[in-house]
């Protein structure tokens, strides 16, 4: 199983058993395969870990805690693969080329991931399974490591969001709008881009291979 994944990701690397992941710029993205219970099968989903910290603290071991962002992986006809050990995997290989608007294992443009987190939000298939601020916090935080610039403008996007929906709904999980925002903004590009190297380079993460956003 892992094997076949990794011929065809050839950037990919394996971190555990079943967890195949690479580097690239302030994320982790990866396959997981995950055992389906009472049952000889497993579902891969596609990760994205943080390299910049979560809630829970900013150690490479509190990044790697849980995903930033999950995505199981569908069928056309919408159904959630669920794949013997030894069964082939180029269906799922399209769909999952066909979902992603890069690369997987190789330097990615930062307009390119942008619009697949677009992708994400309005993917009905999707949408369902995300909260919206946790997919601005990752928009956020990229264009934190590419420039302050671009921070900026994501910044805007945000607060012009935020007008169109009823954002104490949509935050009432997070400490209200103030409160998330605040959080969000509190580190500067400086703190950013060091965190983010020294996880990169932690001991942990040496047999993954490292790409860029460009």
């Amino acid at each position: 199983m892992v094997n076949r994944w990794l011929a065809e990701y050839k950037g990919l690397a394996k971190y555990k058993w079943n967890f195949l992941y690479c580097i690239t710029g302030p994320f982790v993205l990866g396959i997981e395969q995950i055992k389906i219970p009472r049952v000889d099968q497993y579902r891969p989903h596609f990760v994205v870990y943080s390299l910049y910290g979560l809630p829970t603290g900013t150690t490479i071991k509190e990044c790697l805690s849980y995903p930033v962002l999950m995505s199981e992986m569908h069928s056309k006809k919408g159904l959630q693969y669920s794949l013997d050990y030894e069964e082939d995997i180029s269906e799922v290989k399209e769909s999952l080329d066909e979902f992603l608007t890069f690369s997987l294992g190789a330097n990615v443009s930062f307009d390119s991931m942008l619009l697949w987190l677009d992708r994400i939000v309005n993917d009905p298939l999707k949408k369902s399974r995300i909260h919206l601020p946790e997919v601005w916090e990752v928009r956020y935080n990229l264009a934190l490591y590419i420039s302050d610039d671009r921070a900026n403008q994501i910044l805007a996007e945000i607060n012009d969001s935020v007008e169109k929906i009823d954002r104490e709904k949509c935050l009432k999980h997070y400490g209200g709008f103030s409160h998330w925002y605040k959080e969000l903004t509190s580190r500067n590009r400086t703190e950013h881009l060091k965190l983010i190297r020294e996880n990169r380079n932690s001991k942990e993460l040496r047999s993954l291979l490292q790409f860029e956003i460009e």
